[in-house]
C-alpha cells in the first residue's frame, strides 16, 4: 500500500494513471464522526464531482466541496493499492521505498525485488533503492549481484558506509577476507551512525585467524 499526499491534486494524478485510492471520510458530523471507508474511481472534472464506491453503491457521485469536507477530518488518508513493481503516479520517493522495505521485512523478497527495481528504472540515482535492491539480492543468494550495487553507492555520501559494511560482509561470505578488510579501511574511523554494525562486521573478520591467499573466487572483489 501506498500512502498519497494528503492532497486532492495528488488524488487526482492516481485517478488519472488508473489508480483507484482508498480514501477514509466522516459522513456524520465533528462532534459524532461516522468514519467510512471509500474506493474513489473516477472524477467528473466538468461537473465538479468524484466517483466513489461506497458501501454497495457502485457508482456514488459526490461534490469537490463535500467530499473534502468528510475527507479533511481522517487528514486526507488516503492509500493505493500497488502490483509488486507497479509505481503510484508522481511517487513520493521516500513514502514508496518505505512501503517496499515494509515488503522486504514480511520476507516477499521477489516482490521487493520488483519494487525496489522499479524505482531505478525510474530514478536510476536513487541511492536508497540501489541499497534496497542489494539487500534483497544479498538476502536471496545472489552475491554477485549484490555486489554490484553496493559498490555503485559505495561512495554514496548517507548510504556509502551501510553499503561498505554490507559488501565486507559479502566478501566475508565469499572467504575473502583480505579484501573485506580493504573495504573496510575505506570506512572514516570516526563514522558513528553505523558504528554497531561496522564493528561487528570488524570482530568477524577478526576471527579469520587462516585467512587464504586471493584466488579466483576473490579476484577483482575490491
Amino acid at each position: 500500500m501506498y500512502r498519497i499526499r494528503p492532497e486532492l491534486a495528488d488524488l487526482l494524478h492516481q485517478l488519472a494513471a488508473g489508480r483507484p485510492v482508498m480514501i477514509l471520510q466522516n459522513q456524520g458530523i465533528r462532534s459524532l464522526p461516522v468514519w467510512h471507508y471509500a474506493v474513489v474511481i473516477g472524477a467528473e472534472i466538468e461537473n465538479d464531482r468524484l466517483i466513489s464506491r461506497s458501501g454497495t453503491t457502485r457508482r456514488a457521485r459526490e461534490s469537490t466541496r463535500t467530499f473534502l469536507r468528510r475527507w479533511q477530518a481522517s487528514d486526507n488518508w488516503g492509500v493505493v493499492a500497488l502490483q509488486p513493481g507497479q509505481l503510484p503516479a508522481y511517487p513520493d520517493w521516500n513514502v514508496y521505498l518505505r512501503a517496499v522495505a515494509d515488503i522486504e521485512a514480511a520476507g516477499r523478497l521477489q516482490d521487493a525485488e520488483r519494487g525496489y527495481t522499479a524505482a531505478l528504472e525510474a530514478e536510476p540515482q536513487l541511492a536508497p533503492a540501489e541499497l534496497g535492491l542489494a539487500n534483497v539480492y544479498y538476502r536471496s543468494g545472489k552475491l554477485i549481484e549484490a555486489k554490484r550495487h553496493y559498490q555503485a553507492i559505495s561512495n554514496d555520501d548517507q548510504l556509502g558506509v551501510a553499503a561498505l559494511n554490507n559488501l565486507a560482509n559479502l566478501l566475508l561470505d565469499l572467504d575473502c577476507p583480505d579484501q573485506a578488510e580493504a573495504v573496510l579501511l575505506r570506512i572514516p574511523p570516526d563514522e558513528s551512525r553505523h558504528r554497531h554494525q561496522v564493528a561487528d562486521t570488524r570482530n568477524r573478520l577478526a576471527e579469520r585467524t587462516r585467512p587464504r591467499p586471493m584466488g579466483e573466487e576473490c579476484a577483482g572483489q575490491r
